[in-house]
């Protein structure tokens, strides 16, 4: 992948602590996101020293929070508020420190209840896999962010069935 990924730029809010995007915290990331065309989101990303688990490698963890955060922005990129439920991270070559990578996810499926996303980490220069993650998203919103669906707010919970005179309510994600 000796081409880069491009796209329009995500507005990011400058004025928070957030890990991954926020400006804010000294400690953080600092992703900054690209809207693809089609949909995708990808984040370029060099890590840092600080980011390091094994010599010259970045921790696990943060590579997990990388998935996260450009798995959420792509949910997020398509109208839809949700929040991660599930996601799995398979490691597939070490992921260096000071190398250029890419990070891209994708929305897979979306239902009235859940989103599924992809994601890779990608070394940039060579187009490399390193690292690939599923994840499942859910909110109380998705079913209105559906095409042909009304942007109505959803309910807070539903009935689902009464036991001895009381309601027994069930979240809907």
């Amino acid at each position: 992948m000796t081409e880069s990924l491009s796209g329009t730029p995500l507005a990011v809010r400058d004025d928070h602590n957030c890990f991954g995007c926020g400006a804010d915290n000294p400690w953080g990331l600092h992703l900054t996101f690209m809207a693809e065309p089609d949909g995708a989101v990808n984040s370029h990303w060099t890590p840092q020293v600080n980011h390091q688990g094994y010599d010259g490698m970045v921790h696990g963890g943060i590579i997990s929070t990388v998935f996260d955060e450009v798995m959420a922005w792509a949910v997020t990129n398509a109208g839809i508020w949700a929040v991660t439920g599930r996601l799995s991270t398979t490691y597939r070559k070490p992921v260096e420190i000071g190398v250029p990578a890419i990070a891209r996810a994708e929305i897979a499926k979306v239902t009235s209840r859940t989103a599924e996303v992809t994601a890779t980490i990608r070394r940039a220069s060579d187009g490399l896999l390193l690292a690939e993650a599923t994840s499942l998203f859910g909110g109380s919103h998705l079913s209105n962010r559906l095409p042909g669906r009304r942007n109505t707010p959803a309910p807070r919970h539903r009935q689902t069935s009464k036991v001895k005179g009381r309601r027994i309510v069930q979240c809907p994600v």
